[in-house]
């Protein structure tokens, strides 16, 4: 039974996380055990399944990719006026200047070869070329257009 909760746990935690109730509910039928001690087997796997679905919200880069910084495996490089705050804060549609007094100044500035109306904005690097946060904005004609906020494994 063990066996199975922990199984369960892995298959949850390997999830995007988007994870639907739908995936949820069928993982709980999946692990429900069939012994004896099925309620205490069953709010234990529950509770293990609902932690590790909860992490992917939580942590800036979801699970388990958070992890990498505290294990030493983390090449990231920030931009010095970066605002973590101030990047969340930024909504699509915002103007360029509105991201800049938001978030700071970026790392770097990359313009579209194809549009000269689309560029993007990164406050994150990797200088060795290794695992590490990305945080960039992309524009079109000015305003934000996507939020890049992910953990980027090489």
């Amino acid at each position: 039974m063990v066996a199975a909760a922990l199984a369960c746990i892995v298959v949850v935690w390997l999830l995007p996380a988007p994870v639907t109730a739908a995936a949820v509910n069928a993982l709980w039928r999946m692990c429900r055990p069939q012994d004896a001690r099925p309620v205490r087997v069953r709010g234990a796997t529950f509770i293990g399944m609902l932690g590790m679905v909860s992490l992917s919200f939580v942590l800036p880069d979801g699970w388990p990719w958070s992890a990498f910084p505290a294990l030493g495996l983390d090449d990231t490089e920030w931009a010095p006026a970066y605002s973590a705050v101030g990047f969340t804060s930024v909504s699509l549609g915002a103007s360029q200047d509105e991201v800049l007094a938001a978030v700071g100044e970026p790392l770097a500035r990359y313009p579209n070869e194809r549009d000269a109306r689309r560029e993007t904005w990164c406050w994150t690097r990797s200088p060795h070329s290794s695992h590490y946060s990305v945080r960039c904005i992309k524009f079109s004609d000015g305003r934000a257009r996507d939020k890049v906020r992910e953990y980027w494994v090489d």
